[in-house]
């Protein structure tokens, strides 16, 4: 082979010590030698084979794109390895990119969270290795709009598209040269810069790689011998990529590929093959290196927006991890603004190091290769990190709470018990609130609730549980208060004399409910036939392809299942703040609970959906097809624009393109809207009009063996 020593060879390994940690049966592919390893010491070896490749081969640079947590992990398990690592950085053989802490989907996950993927993971590497990263690639998709105004906050100079599926678009009418080469379209050497502007202006540069030629025998020796057939087929015969590659990169000289390749594999062992192919055409750099010195040589005249419409996460296991996690990401924010609150009013607060372990077991859960379709043991560990950090995010509420309220003055209530309401957010707050209550025997009849002036408040007891004389044990009551932003209020509980006649429920096949805001018609299986807003007259509901709060998807053995059905009927109890709906019934092998909260003064209904997928679960959907998973559906008649939330920001949403929106999209016109909050399941897209919300898929027999 000819030689040509214009190419620069980046080898930017990708280790996976967290997901050979997985102890589910079967086990996953990425476990099985050569491709990974059964357990973490074990791969520990692999590690410290790609080492001795550094001493084998002269001229030969690694970089590894791990992630902070999982250096934990190796450090915890051999600690010489770390010192091997620093000795090899200071030989200049070694680099690390990435930088964050889990190396998580981010565009699917909390602002909060966003932000200290990288604060964490950045404060790994410099406290074991004294390394600071400041280069931005991963091999996973994790892209948001508001990235680069992170990156340049902590210290990134260059960012790298991801090897996973992303977007790019450029804009202000500028873009670098592209070219087409037998319809694949390519960058240029030369003009392999553009900006990466963020939704605030934010700019870093953004290097406009391609894919190197490589190929790893290790995975298909793994998928040769325990994947079906064909799944993922080795080149047989021929010219190999590498010879492809040059040997078309010849063709179109001198209007090549960016001559920086960065090759990405899972972590492997090189050969004498690997090495030779690559010294001979080219020479070995450390990614940093590379592209400061290609940087300073460039002129960038373009910027672009990148961002994802691509994750794995959705609907794994119910969306039962993403749904934990947003729970505790709320938990802990609370906790932390409390403890801001606390040290406000009297300049003391509880120790930092007590939110990082929360935030750690948090960010340690949305690491990638957690929500991979083969993992169970680490899901099941997931749940457990964020139980854990749910369960001490409130403990320090709990008491953060308590000594707050110790300090205020309720000198003005002269009977009954204190309640103190928080808000945590920077805004002021008056929505439906539901607080639990306990009172001692033969204390508490009844319950009324006053504000400081002496205005009784509307309370709506919705669960009781009773003494023997009848009186008050514990409640759980819907409540609407109005609390400054940041800020607490505080209102008096006091004994009623009489205990009024528990409210009726009642059957109905139909429900029509009526407030200032909307009117509606829920049916008996909890769909929605009819939703207008009041003021414009709009109707928000287009029925005509589906109903809104509609549920589909389609079983493994092709049936389609769904939640409508012509002979349920809804339990109703009308109360002084909300009316609120039961439905009970089957989608297809699931059973069903749905609560639905109609607030007499507030334009929000609140639906709480429970779904049993029975004890050995059930094999729901397709990988590949969000139409197939179980979606919730709102087919929505005032469509003309889409806007929906990501980390620290806002964007517009297209038609036909998965949306992550992290806590809600809004949909509509210049009369009318509809916005849909999730919790925990951000997945939608919406087509003809139809919104679509991804609740679950999966299965015991989904994997990527077939």
């Amino acid at each position: 082979m000819e030689k040509n020593k214009k190419w620069i060879w980046v080898c930017c390994q990708h280790p996976m010590p967290l997901l050979v940690q997985d102890r589910g049966i079967p086990d996953v592919l990425e476990r099985i030698p050569p491709w990974g390893d059964p357990d973490l010491p074990s791969y520990i070896q692999k590690f410290k084979d790609v080492f001795d490749s550094l001493d084998t081969f002269p001229h030969l640079r690694i970089d590894f794109e791990i992630s902070g947590r999982e250096l934990e992990d190796v450090a915890d398990c051999d600690p010489a390895l770390i010192t091997r690592m620093k000795e090899l950085i200071k030989a200049g053989k070694l680099g690390f990119v990435g930088g964050d802490y889990s190396q998580s989907h981010c565009h699917v996950y909390g602002s909060e969270s966003s932000l200290r993927q990288i604060q964490y993971g950045k404060d790994v590497f410099r406290k074991l290795l004294g390394y600071e990263i400041d280069v931005f690639f991963h091999q996973e998709t994790g892209l948001h709009d508001q990235l680069p105004q992170l990156l340049n906050s902590f210290g990134y100079s260059i960012a790298v598209p991801p090897r996973f599926p992303y977007v790019i678009r450029f804009v202000e009418n500028n873009s670098p040269e592209i070219t087409v080469h037998y319809g694949v379209i390519e960058y240029v050497n030369g003009e392999d810069f553009t900006h990466w502007k963020g939704l605030d202006g934010s700019v870093i540069p953004l290097y406009l790689s391609m894919p190197a030629p490589s190929e790893s025998k290790e995975i298909y020796d793994v998928f040769d011998q325990y994947s079906r057939p064909n799944s993922r087929k080795r080149r047989t015969g021929g010219a190999s990529p590498f010879e492809s590659f040059m040997e078309r990169e010849k063709q179109k000289d001198p209007v090549n590929l960016p001559t920086l390749l960065i090759e990405n594999p899972d972590m492997k062992r090189l050969d004498d093959e690997y090495y030779s192919e690559r010294d001979n055409t080219g020479e070995f750099s450390l990614l940093g290196s590379a592209l400061h010195q290609r940087l300073q040589t460039s002129s960038i005249i373009s910027a672009a927006h990148l961002y994802a419409y691509w994750s794995y996460i959705e609907g794994v296991w119910a969306e039962e991890m993403s749904r934990n996690n947003k729970k505790a990401e709320i938990a802990a924010l609370q906790a932390e603004a409390l403890n801001a609150m606390k040290w406000v009013l009297n300049g003391t607060s509880e120790k930092p190091e007590q939110f990082d372990e929360i935030w750690k077991m948090i960010l340690s859960s949305q690491h990638h290769d957690v929500y991979w379709i083969e993992t169970t043991d680490l899901k099941r560990k997931s749940l457990s990190w964020l139980d854990e950090a749910v369960k001490r995010s409130e403990m320090i509420s709990n008491e953060v709470g308590s000594e707050i309220a110790n300090q205020i003055d309720t000198s003005w209530i002269s009977s009954g018990k204190a309640l103190v309401l928080y808000n945590t957010l920077s805004r002021p707050r008056k929505s439906v609130e539901k607080i639990s209550l306990q009172f001692e025997k033969g204390k508490y009849p009844w319950v009324h609730l006053y504000n400081q002036k002496g205005e009784k408040q509307k309370l709506q007891l919705i669960k009781k549980e009773t003494w023997e004389d009848g009186s008050i044990k514990k409640c759980d009551a819907l409540f609407q208060p109005e609390i400054p932003g940041f800020g607490y209020q505080t209102y008096v509980i006091q004994a009623g004399d009489s205990n009024p006649i528990d409210p009726i429920e009642v059957e109905l096949s139909f429900y029509n409910f009526e407030n200032d805001y909307y009117s509606m018609k829920i049916l008996g299986d909890g769909t929605i036939s009819s939703l207008q807003e009041k003021k414009s007259g709009v109707e928000i509901i287009n029925p005509e392809k589906y109903y809104g709060n509609e549920i589909r998807g389609q079983l493994s053995d092709g049936n389609w299942i769904t939640n409508r059905s012509s002979n349920s009927r809804v339990r109703l109890v009308k109360g002084d703040l909300a009316d609120i709906l039961f439905t009970q019934g089957q989608i297809g092998p699931i059973i069903s609970q749905l609560k639905i909260y109609l607030y007499h003064d507030l334009p929000v209904i609140d639906f709480n959906l429970s779904l049993d997928f029975g004890i050995d679960g059930l094999s729901l959907g397709d990988f590949w097809d969000d139409t197939k998973k179980l979606n919730l559906y709102w087919p929505i008649s005032s469509n003309q624009y889409i806007w929906h939330d990501i980390p620290f920001g806002t964007r517009m949403g297209r038609p036909g393109r998965p949306l992550y929106c992290i806590d809600w999209i809004d949909i509509g016109n210049e009369k009318a809207g509809f916005s849909f909050i999730n919790r925990g399941t951000t997945k939608h897209r919406i087509e003809d009009g139809v919104l679509m919300n991804c609740l679950a898929w999966g299965g015991n027999n989904f994997s990527n063996r077939n």
